[in-house]
């Protein structure tokens, strides 16, 4: 008597990936496969699996991927919104994802040092849409200051670095001017 086919739940899928995860040695193309042949299809676009899916395409520098598999996601967790917004980064897009900058949790360290990152490896074009909110009206003042004074120097634009300059002034007034003077030996060049 044949037995009866079990059938693929996403909590199933996700315990799966778990476990291989947790003990089997694979590479990242390798996980890509797995999720795009089978995880993804078997969790039939569950939002969880999407999200670890993006996670390994992520980690892989597929950012063009992220974004275009996060984009479709409906009801995205900050974690999910920072992949998106720090691939659109990447990708120079961010400009279309502005709206993402709220909705992600700054306070948390980690994802606080992936924005950075994204912002150091992104197009200097990217800077002044994505840095002028955080610093204006989402960061605390404890984060404005790490990044003003972290994308300060990859800035190229003489109009911007001298509103960041003024602000960094504003925190730390030795500082502030130090970066400027650095930058500008000669003011008669401004």
């Amino acid at each position: 008597m044949p037995r009866p086919q079990a059938t693929t739940t996403v909590d199933s899928v996700q315990r799966l990936a778990r476990r291989l995860r947790r003990e089997a040695t694979i590479s990242d193309a390798a996980w890509i496969a797995l999720f795009e042949d089978f995880f993804v299809p078997w969790g039939d676009g569950h939002v969880e699996v999407v999200a670890t899916y993006a996670e390994m395409l992520f980690n892989a520098g597929r950012h063009r991927d992220v974004e275009a598999l996060l984009v479709d996601v409906a009801l995205r967790s900050s974690c999910q919104d920072l992949l998106l917004l720090v691939a659109s980064i990447h990708n120079g897009t961010a400009a279309e994802h502005l709206e993402l900058l709220p909705r992600v949790e700054f306070k948390d360290a980690g994802h606080f040092a992936l924005l950075l990152e994204g912002l150091g490896s992104g197009l200097s074009g990217v800077l002044r849409p994505v840095v002028e909110p955080l610093y204006r009206e989402i960061l605390g003042n404890d984060r404005k200051l790490e990044l003003m004074l972290d994308v300060f120097e990859r800035v190229e634009s003489d109009a911007f670095v001298t509103v960041l300059g003024e602000e960094i002034a504003y925190n730390d007034p030795e500082r502030g001017v130090g970066l400027m003077m650095d930058r500008w030996p000669d003011p008669s060049t401004i």
